[in-house]
């Protein structure tokens, strides 16, 4: 059961991590959008049952602004 509440939780993360990045993508702050897509991808890892490590799979995706430096994958949320 507990299971399934974290999935909720981390899927939950992931629409509200994707709608903020559209809108910072919109807004036009890619840096902002950036990370959260990041942020995004990171849950999406977490979820998916044949991605052991959810840190590498972002970082295995590289940038989705290659023009922006490296962002941190904010794990900690």
């Amino acid at each position: 059961m507990e299971t399934a509440v974290n999935s909720m939780s981390m899927a939950q993360k992931l629409e509200d991590f994707l709608a903020q990045a559209c809108e910072a993508e919109v807004s036009g702050d890619k840096s902002e959008a950036e990370r959260l897509f990041r942020m995004a991808l990171y849950c999406e890892g977490r979820l998916r049952p044949d991605v052991t490590d959810a840190r590498e799979y972002v970082r295995q995706v590289g940038p989705v602004y290659p023009a922006l430096p490296a962002q941190s994958t904010g794990e900690s949320q």
